[in-house]
């Protein structure tokens, strides 16, 4: 999956947008970046996918990601900057989720099918598991702590973007209103585009890096050409350096 093959992918999307919504992208501003950022996204999140799949309940969420992933796709390009902003949002925590219960089937199970059992996990009970998670169980002559620490700077940067996305979830001032009295007021706006692929891009490099730290083993079977597209969707130089630096490839 190298950057040609990407762009190609672009230039099948935007025959598609034509044709079947009759949208022509081609001069929207900002427009091939955010398409290469989205499929970027959505192309390493199939990749986990494919490799996971022995974990049915993680499978789950990421094909969840994925379907969700399609529509932040669209979104935008119809001017609906909140909508695209929540489902950000909800990709974030379904991340998270499936994170946690990729470990806990019997708990996932009792919240499936239990209708009389309201079993939320709040997001500090995620975060609170993730940080502390048993690394001495699955690696052997690693500095578990440092991973640790590494998994710590990650949820740091996803409770940020998580945190100021809800502001758009609950309409927390003004600033997070988007009032559009008419129809014609709901028009693609490129600004937004542009803000919207940054926090795509910083969504992808958590997702991934948390994948490696916490699917290495099966990370580590992958072709050079999906590592690759994997790497480079990590956007935290920092993050990568460290990664390396505590499993010795990345």
């Amino acid at each position: 999956m190298n950057d040609h093959y990407i762009r190609e992918q672009v230039r099948k999307i935007k025959v598609f947008l034509q044709d079947r919504y009759k949208i022509n992208v081609n001069n929207y501003e900002n427009i091939d970046s955010y398409f290469s950022v989205s499929l970027s996204s959505i192309f390493s999140t199939k990749i986990w996918l494919e490799l996971t799949n022995q974990n049915e309940i993680f499978s789950l969420f990421l094909k969840e990601i994925i379907s969700n992933a399609n529509q932040i796709l669209l979104l935008p390009l119809l001017g609906f900057k909140i909508p695209s902003y929540i489902m950000v949002r909800r990709n974030l925590e379904h991340f998270v989720v499936a994170l946690y219960y990729k470990d806990h089937k019997i708990e996932f199970l009792t919240k499936e099918y239990d209708l009389h059992h309201k079993n939320y996990l709040r997001i500090a009970e995620l975060k609170n598991y993730l940080e502390r998670f048993p690394f001495e169980g699955y690696y052997s002559g690693v500095d578990c702590d440092q991973l640790r620490n590494i998994v710590k700077k990650l949820l740091k940067i996803w409770t940020e973007l998580y945190q100021d996305l809800s502001n758009y979830v609950h309409g927390t001032s003004s600033k997070y209103l988007e009032i559009t009295e008419f129809i014609d007021d709901i028009k693609f706006d490129s600004q937004f585009l542009k803000e919207l692929e940054a926090i795509i891009a910083r969504m992808t490099s958590i997702i991934n890096a948390m994948n490696i730290i916490f699917w290495f083993q099966v990370y580590k079977t992958l072709h050079e050409d999906k590592k690759s597209l994997i790497r480079k969707s990590i956007e935290n130089i920092g993050i990568k350096k460290e990664i390396l630096a505590v499993l010795s490839e990345i």
